[in-house]
């Protein structure tokens, strides 16, 4: 385990002996295996952690189980989740293996992607798991509540989730009431009963009581368990009971006034200033103890406390970790600022730091520095580089360095740089701007801090889609940073993927090689990774296919042997897919894209973007291989996962919808999907087939497709991508006018599609290109090659015939549509527009008009009009 993480953390509260047994509670919390989220909300002193650590420790949950006691400082989302997951491996260990990698390997990790990892690993697992989450009251940050949720989104059926708290968290549990995935125990719930006060009183009070007292004093407490242990404490030396009881107030301020009178006044001096002092800390040992009372006196006061029920809480079996309940914790920081100085309890907070810097618990020491104000002691604490090696986040270090004065700051101007850089990692840019003007005036000719300062420009006007000022700044870092700093890989990183997006793939290549070489010989294998798939797109795209698959399983070697990229391989296996596919290897194209799919075939994977792309090029393969229904159910898949995706996505979905409607000869439909395209004012995505390439071109006017595709080529041939400049340069010969020029064009698209094998950027563009590859052959232009492009496109075009002559044969009405399809075809025929059918049936218009395409398609028909008339035939309307 992380040995900068507090193990007590991961314990569950002993239990006290005459423990007062709460089966009504324990039945309920049976039944957590029916919800994803089991909720115990109620204020201090009702026993929650209590009931809890009954029910675990008599054995009651029956499945594996995982505790994290959090804290203040655990609001930074790493160290929240860091816990979280640890707690999971250790009950059980493959979780975690991958998701615990991530955050140590992985700069800046996105919570989202570290969340699919571990709930895929939990998914993996046989066994129903039970996480519980106890003080989740002390975690206030909006982004974790968010991270939660989603967790509870996407939770696998064996997970469940208890939270207590004293406060409802920031979730939407009104939604999971509606949807009854969520148990809740409240304050009504954990109110004790007169019994169970009964039960309580008889193991503090040595004089009877009666009945009607028991009643009136659980009525005044209003069954709150603190209130009515307290209570019976106070009672011990008592004579008139009943006098007591009727005087007693169940109110949390009247508790305190007894606690103080009856509880803390009652004890020695010595133990007075023992329970004072020690009241800073959140968990405590002997040791830990006699370091601030500076005394050796700490173990056996600890054990004469649980002896005598002080309010101390064990955190372990073997009772050397405490604390102190809330409420009584709460009271003795209020005495302890009463009656000592201020600089005797920084005091006492600097001898904590000490010990906990002593014992390698860096966090711990850090908070303690802080609160005693010792900011030079803090500074050096913090730039320990053990705390970075244990991937402390940039919530918590924002967080300490937020609290030393910024001129004592400035002072040491590399944590200064730190500073300026979670703020920007937590999304403070203003703030870091106004440390990039300090910064400015001090760099001084001093070319490491000028590289940082220049690095730092580039990613914030990266953050604001400014590329031209990040390349002016990310080439000025490169030119004054040193090659092995770690600025280096962030700033060619970022600027590789800025270049490939503007599609200046050779310079975005050598920069790819370059972070490529640079993580991998630090061992960063999790960084290194993405760049080689970057690496292995432009070669595709080069039309170095055979080399592009090298690197593509060079990949895979990698994530296989580093559990923590295993994340990637759904886009290796997607990536090669399209390589096999322009090989016409399509039995194993399908199956690298069936690969790719089965990598998001859990109840979470939805939730990454890039699955709907894996469908259409799967349904682009089926209808290669001429799998009509495989190719539909890839489509429909796509467009249910479409509402999620960006106008990109979109344009692609439109663009391959238009391809599935020209090999049904559907032209009316194909344009209502360019149609589409217009709206959207995205050029059609380069990896859409070349039969829709192509009908888009035809539906402009020639001038402005000769002009484009010219530009285009242009472009491409400087930039070497041999890949792109098949279509385009068939694109050219089917729109030529002048058959020399044309029979050029194809030639060049055949002589590459020939050198790289890259067969589908040719056939893919069907019927229309069957006169000019004839024409080749009879000139004599790639004869064997060509005739073997022919053979393919004939055999394709005569299957895809057979297939709508086949369904074009439908004589009955007899089972043709679904009950979907059967109400749609009503609507059509009342003369509704896709988006009118849409809100009748609420419904998305890509739904819509996927069943629109399979009525056609079952009646044998290309329109509207021809539906409609072939229905009323049939006796359909």
């Amino acid at each position: 385990m992380d040995t900068s993480l507090l193990a007590t953390k991961f314990n569950i509260p002993s239990l006290r002996p005459g423990l007062v047994t709460r089966p009504r509670l324990l039945e309920q919390l049976q039944h957590f295996y029916n919800y994803k989220l089991i909720l115990i909300s109620a204020p201090a002193g009702f026993g929650k952690t209590t009931l809890l650590s009954e029910w675990i420790l008599h054995g009651n949950v029956g499945y594996p189980y995982g505790w994290v006691t959090l804290n203040a400082e655990d609001k930074d989302p790493l160290r929240f989740w860091t816990y979280v997951i640890t707690a999971l491996k250790k009950i059980i260990p493959s979780i975690g293996e991958t998701s615990l990698s991530l955050i140590q390997s992985t700069p800046q990790i996105s919570i989202v992607n570290l969340l699919t990892v571990l709930l895929n690993e939990i998914n993996s697992v046989a066994e129903e798991i039970v996480l519980i989450l106890d003080d989740y009251h002390l975690i206030d940050l909006p982004q974790i509540n968010q991270e939660v949720t989603f967790l509870l989104e996407h939770i696998p059926p064996n997970m469940h989730l208890i939270i207590s708290t004293r406060i409802d968290p920031s979730l939407p549990l009104a939604r999971y009431r509606g949807k009854g995935t969520i148990m809740e125990l409240r304050e009504n719930d954990l109110r004790f009963t007169a019994g169970e006060t009964e039960s309580l009183l008889s193991e503090i009070v040595s004089t009877p009581i009666s009945a009607q007292d028991i009643k009136a004093l659980n009525m005044k407490a209003e069954g709150w368990v603190a209130g009515l242990k307290m209570a019976g404490i106070s009672m011990r030396d008592k004579k008139d009971l009943s006098t007591f009881i009727a005087d007693f107030t169940g109110s949390q301020r009247y508790i305190m006034d007894y606690l103080f009178e009856e509880v803390l006044q009652q004890q020695t001096p010595d133990i007075r200033n023992f329970l004072q002092k020690t009241s800073i800390l959140d968990s405590m040992n002997a040791s830990l103890c006699d370091a601030l009372t500076q005394t050796t006196f700490g173990e056996s006061i600890l054990l004469t406390l649980e002896k005598a029920n002080l309010f101390i809480v064990t955190l372990d079996e073997s009772r050397q970790w405490y604390r102190y309940h809330h409420l009584f914790r709460d009271l003795l920081r209020h005495q302890l600022n009463k009656e000592l100085l201020e600089d005797e309890i920084k005091s006492l907070h600097l001898n904590a730091s000490l010990w906990y810097e002593g014992n390698r618990l860096l966090e711990a020491a850090i908070n303690h520095a802080l609160i005693a104000g010792d900011w030079e002691k803090a500074m050096y604490l913090i730039n320990n580089p053990d705390v970075h090696h244990h991937r402390v986040g940039p919530v918590t270090t924002l967080n300490w360095l937020k609290q030393i004065p910024e001129e004592l700051l400035r002072t040491d101007v590399w944590l200064y740089v730190t500073y300026m850089w979670v703020m920007i990692m937590t999304g403070n840019n203003e703030d870091a701007e106004k440390c990039l003007k300090y910064l400015d005036g001090v760099a001084k000719n001093e070319e490491n801090l000028e590289g940082w300062i220049a690095a730092t420009r580039a990613i914030l006007a990266s953050n604001n889609n400014d590329y031209r000022l990040f390349e002016e700044y990310g080439k000025k870092a490169l030119s004054l940073l040193p090659e092995d700093n770690s600025g280096v890989g962030l700033i060619t990183g970022t600027l590789a993927t800025m270049y490939a997006i503007q599609r200046r793939y050779n310079e975005a290549e050598s920069l790819l090689r370059k972070t490529y070489e640079t993580y991998l010989q630090t061992g960063n294998i999790a960084v290194s990774i993405p760049s080689l798939l970057q690496i292995g797109f432009i070669t595709f795209l080069k039309g170095e296919l055979a080399q592009a698959v090298t690197i593509y399983q060079r990949a895979i070697e990698l994530a296989e042997g580093y559990s923590g990229s295993l994340t990637l391989l759904w886009l290796v296996h997607m990536l090669l897919g399209c390589v096999y596919y322009r090989w016409n290897d399509l039995e194993k194209a399908a199956f690298h894209q069936e690969l790719a799919i089965d990598l998001f075939q859990t109840p979470i994977y939805h939730i990454i973007e890039g699955l709907d792309s894996a469908y259409l090029f799967m349904a682009v393969t089926k209808t290669a291989m001429g799998d009509k229904k495989g190719a539909q159910d890839a489509l429909e898949k796509a467009d249910q996962l479409l509402e999620q995706t960006n106008p990109v996505n979109q344009a692609r979905n439109a663009a391959f919808h238009g391809v599935f409607t020209l090999y049904q000869d559907d032209t009316g439909t194909a344009l209502e999907w360019v149609e589409k395209l217009k709206e959207l004012d995205i050029p059609i995505p380069y990896e859409a087939p070349g039969i829709i390439q192509h009908f888009v071109d035809t539906q402009k006017s020639k001038s402005e497709v000769k002009k484009h595709l010219q530009v285009e080529y242009a472009f491409c041939t400087a930039q070497e991508l041999d890949t792109h400049i098949i279509p385009i340069r068939i694109r050219q010969a089917l729109i030529s006018d002048q058959p020399a020029e044309a029979l050029e064009f194809l030639g060049d698209a055949l002589k590459l599609s020939k050198t790289s094998g890259n067969i589908r950027d040719v056939v893919d563009f069907g019927i229309s290109l069957v006169p000019l590859l004839r024409q080749a052959v009879s000139q004599g232009v790639e004869t064997t090659y060509t005739r073997k492009l022919l053979d393919i496109i004939i055999s394709e075009e005569h299957l895809r015939k057979t297939n709508i002559s086949r369904l074009s044969n439908v004589t009955s009405s007899s089972g043709i549509l679904s009950e979907r399809e059967d109400e749609i075809l009503h609507l059509v025929a009342e003369g509704l527009s896709y988006q009118e059918i849409s809100n009748r049936l609420f419904i998305t218009q890509n739904t819509t008009k996927t069943h629109i395409r399979h009525i056609f398609d079952k009646l044998g028909v290309n329109g509207r009009r021809q539906a409609i008339s072939k229905a009323r035939t049939l006796n359909l309307i």
